[in-house]
């Protein structure tokens, strides 16, 4: 016998369909989040929203939204749906400019889930939201203007010869190369070189260290195949699987920073590349050069919009996640 009905089968039956009833309301009501605003938006599929083909690794993630982007030709912008969240892709670039200067402090969280303790990669440019972001953003932009690139770019050249190099050799043997592999390989060369002030060798030595978590990185895991999946379509679940995390992966990126800040301080080193303007960040609280006169200083100003004073120049806090960018 049953709880509502004669029949325990009926009762199945009965909550079963009650409960794809309400699913399938909950997702025409959240499908509609952008029709019910007047806003274009592309058909989305149940569960999937407008990314299905990614979701289900048929394509790039890259692909799917240059799609998207097309779908929506003829509009300034449109609503999409990446799995059962709704976002806003922007297609006028005045509208865009406008999102990136002067209203940029209304559109700066992203609502992942962080947590600089439990899992410190995590405290990243890419996943902070709100005030810790603000502070981050307004210490590092500096870091990133042409001038400071410019310090690098000889290292950039560098990395790039050796791999020209390593190309001639290749086909001077007659070998096939793996596209994929060459071209991480070179990452990790410039990451290298550029970041660590390190020669890692990866164009030539595909088995050192630094590669070998180079490749963990880009090429994660299952469980970081599905801390991403969780991040980038269920983050209402970010924060209690926050612990989903390579231990071996960050331990190492730790050590190597650390080793690489003492080394050089104790030395009296100095090189033009990422990590020196780190620690001269994290010893000032400020860099040297001005960003004025470019995009950089209206998005600096939209950044610093509803920020106090002494959130502006913060304690760094975790070098770990500054090099993690």
């Amino acid at each position: 016998m049953g709880l509502l009905f004669e029949s325990l089968w009926l009762d199945v039956v009965v909550a079963t369909a009650t409960v794809v009833v309400m699913i399938y309301w909950k997702l025409m009501t959240i499908y509609s989040y952008w029709s019910s605003k007047g806003v274009p938006n592309p058909k989305p599929h149940f569960f999937y929203g407008n990314t299905k083909e990614f979701m289900l690794k048929q394509t790039t993630q890259a692909e799917v939204y240059q799609k998207l982007y097309n779908d929506l030709e003829g509009h300034p912008f449109g609503g999409v749906y990446q799995g059962i969240y709704p976002y806003l892709m922007l297609r006028d670039p005045e509208t865009i400019k406008l999102f990136m200067t002067k209203d940029f402090s209304h559109f700066t969280d992203k609502g992942f889930a962080t947590d600089e303790k439990r899992a410190p990669l995590s405290a990243n440019l890419a996943l902070l939201s709100g005030k810790r972001w603000r502070s981050l953003r307004v210490k590092l932009t500096p870091t990133f203007t042409s001038g400071k690139m410019k310090m690098m770019l000889s290292m950039v050249a560098e990395c790039a010869e050796r791999l020209k190099e390593s190309l001639k050799n290749a086909s001077k043997n007659g070998e096939i190369l793996e596209v994929k592999q060459i071209a991480g390989q070179y990452t990790m060369e410039v990451i290298g070189s550029c970041a660590f002030g390190i020669q890692v060798n990866s164009i030539n030595n595909d088995e050192s260290e630094f590669v070998n978590f180079g490749k963990r990185f880009l090429t994660p895991p299952l469980s970081g195949k599905l801390r991403g999946f969780i991040r980038n379509f269920l983050p209402f679940l970010g924060k209690f699987l926050i612990f989903i995390r390579d231990k071996k992966l960050e331990e190492f990126i730790g050590n190597m920073v650390i080793n690489m800040v003492r080394y050089r301080e104790e030395n009296n080193i100095e090189r033009e590349d990422f990590l020196q303007m780190l620690m001269e960040l994290k010893k000032k609280g400020k860099l040297e050069g001005e960003i004025s006169i470019t995009e950089d200083a209206h998005l600096l100003r939209g950044v610093m919009n509803g920020t106090s004073i002494e959130d502006k120049i913060p304690d760094i806090g975790n070098p770990l996640a500054m090099v993690y960018l």
